[in-house]
């Protein structure tokens, strides 16, 4: 579910217009403004000094799940100097080769054999889920939890494990009520 709002962000995030089939209660939900959305893309290139650790926790934040198998979107594995993934904008993975900290190459992947199709310069990296997860997101995320726990005065325990799984990047069954209280309202697109 959070998965395909993202793809619908990042449709918009190009300029298309897609065409939306929604439930009434995921039309109601508020979303991520489509500035905050495009600051989460992570986008690489040839050459680029980046730690394969420092992507990993990007991608992380960003919704990203660590597979063994990638076969489908969002998905990404990383075994040795090669980074695999799927990006959500994208039709097929991809694989990254690095030498040290530097991106060595950038392959196009056919998505059934793994074979090479193509070599790419660049690759941008869409979020995988509807609010990546931006530092400045969970700190008022913890700022407007800590005033309920105030107010209601219980569940401290449970607001400190969800704060630290999300600064961890670590995604659990609710955290978008946690996220989606700490982005700003924008008006509707139209």
């Amino acid at each position: 579910f959070s998965l395909m709002r993202a793809q619908v962000l990042d449709a918009f995030c190009q300029g298309r217009q897609p065409i939306v089939v929604s439930t009434p209660l995921a039309a109601v939900n508020r979303t991520i403004n489509l500035e905050d959305f495009q600051r989460a893309y992570v986008d690489l290139r040839l050459e680029q000094d980046i730690s394969p650790s420092r992507l990993l926790r990007k991608l992380n934040h960003i919704g990203y799940y660590h597979s063994d198998i990638i076969d489908s979107e969002g998905l990404y594995r990383h075994k040795g100097d090669s980074l695999y993934i799927w990006p959500v904008n994208a039709a097929h993975p991809f694989m990254l080769s690095f030498f040290g900290d530097e991106i060595e190459r950038i392959d196009a992947l056919d998505a059934q054999s793994y074979k090479v199709k193509s070599q790419k310069e660049m690759l941008t990296i869409s979020p995988a889920r509807e609010y990546p997860l931006r530092l400045s997101a969970i700190r008022r995320a913890e700022q407007h939890t800590q005033a309920q726990v105030d107010h209601f005065g219980r569940s401290q325990g449970l607001r400190n494990r969800a704060m630290n799984d999300l600064k961890n990047g670590l995604w659990f069954p609710g955290a978008e009520a946690y996220i989606a209280a700490s982005y700003p309202l924008f008006p509707v697109i139209k």
